[in-house]
């Protein structure tokens, strides 16, 4: 009896991890916040400048509270963020030159910047972080071929966990403009640079973990990547297939014979998702130098460039999301409301009169709703 007794799992209580004094400990400090199981010790000024609702909450009167509760004297304020994420977001607040604008940053500030900026109003940071990911992730051909050598973020390249985070963050965010784009990369680099079960498996990431997509976009993933295949054909290299196009051929044999075997070379022998690739990329890597005449080959350009821009325009739907100018309108409105209600804090701010502050805070209301019904408007195609 005692031995069956024994051998029955005990249950114990999990012993709380540690709390832990982060390396941001200013010792005049007079408010310490708690993520997890570490605390940082700031400035309510600090925080109230940048953060609105740090401002609103410092301004109410707080009761007393009880020594157990308090360090050093100061309140301590738990949320429920990631340590790592409010590190970040206080060294930017912080320390000078945290993030450049004009430098690449790591996806994790982006993150960073844009969960805690969106929730506690740093508005500042999540403009930044939204202009980064915007740049990066743009939403014309134009742009992104302006962009393929300029990087905003760091970590663009072909390695596949890159387009995975953007996914993921673009999800978490609500940030739908930057994803037609990076679906169809994740499309691209995963199937070929990693094989079809990594959309299941996910990729490893330089510091060891893993990332992955959500079911639902693993599916998307999954089910698009032969409609890709599939529309590249009709769109971009069309002209593999195009003979009515070369009527004024010099070698009416010769050139036709290799288009033939430029198509089954590339669409047939190997299927390469190559949708977006710029003519003069496929040049470059001798895909289809010296294949043709030079007459054939300007006008094959010249098709190329132009399914190459039919191609950009069906990505959304092909990924159900709405049409390009739709997703135009929504990162235009995102950024133009983030930008008016940055220049509208400061109005209210210069406000020193407690009357002025009061009427001050009325016409940012007013003037808050009226740009909300007018983005209502004009995101619905509604009419005055």
């Amino acid at each position: 009896m005692e031995d069956a007794m024994a051998e029955q799992p005990s249950i114990t209580a999990a012993t709380p991890a540690p709390v832990v004094r982060s390396e941001i400990w200013f010792e005049d400090g007079n408010v310490i916040l708690q993520a997890e199981n570490t605390q940082f010790k700031v400035h309510r000024g600090m925080l109230a400048r940048n953060s609105s609702i740090f401002n609103d909450m410092f301004s109410v009167p707080q009761p007393p509270m009880p020594e157990e509760e308090s360090v050093e004297g100061c309140v301590v304020i738990h949320l429920p963020d990631s340590a790592h994420d409010l590190e970040i977001v206080l060294r930017a607040l912080i320390e000078r030159g945290f993030a450049p604008s004009r430098e690449p940053v790591s996806i994790k500030i982006v993150a960073a910047f844009l969960r805690l900026g969106r929730k506690y109003d740093f508005e500042t940071l999540r403009t930044d972080a939204l202009h980064r990911i915007f740049y990066e992730v743009p939403a014309t051909l134009e742009d992104n071929d302006a962009c393929m050598h300029n990087f905003q973020i760091e970590g663009h390249t072909d390695d596949g966990w890159f387009w995975i985070n953007i996914v993921n963050l673009a999800r978490e965010q609500s940030i739908q403009p930057v994803l037609p784009l990076a679906l169809y990369e994740c499309c691209r680099v995963l199937y070929e640079n990693h094989g079809p079960s990594s959309i299941f498996k996910g990729i490893t990431r330089a510091d060891g973990s893993t990332a992955l997509l959500s079911l639902e976009d693993q599916m998307i993933c999954l089910s698009s990547y032969s409609t890709l295949l599939a529309m590249q054909n009709t769109t971009t290299f069309v002209w593999l297939d195009a003979e009515d196009d070369f009527v004024s051929c010099r070698d009416g044999q010769f050139c036709p014979s290799k288009r033939s075997s430029l198509l089954r070379d590339c669409f047939f022998t190997q299927t390469s998702l190559q949708g977006l690739d710029h003519w003069n990329s496929c040049v470059k890597n001798n895909l289809f130098e010296d294949q043709q005449c030079e007459y054939c080959n300007h006008i094959s350009e010249q098709i190329h460039t132009a399914g190459r821009l039919h191609f950009w325009r069906r990505l959304p739907e092909t990924f159900g999301l709405p049409e390009w100018q739709e997703l135009i309108k929504e990162r235009e409105e995102q950024v133009r409301f983030r930008l008016l209600l940055r220049t509208l804090k400061k109005l209210n701010n210069l406000a020193i009169d407690p009357v002025e502050s009061k009427l001050a805070a009325t016409f940012f209301k007013q003037i808050l709703f009226l740009w909300t019904y007018v983005s209502y408007i004009v995101l619905s195609g509604r009419t005055w």
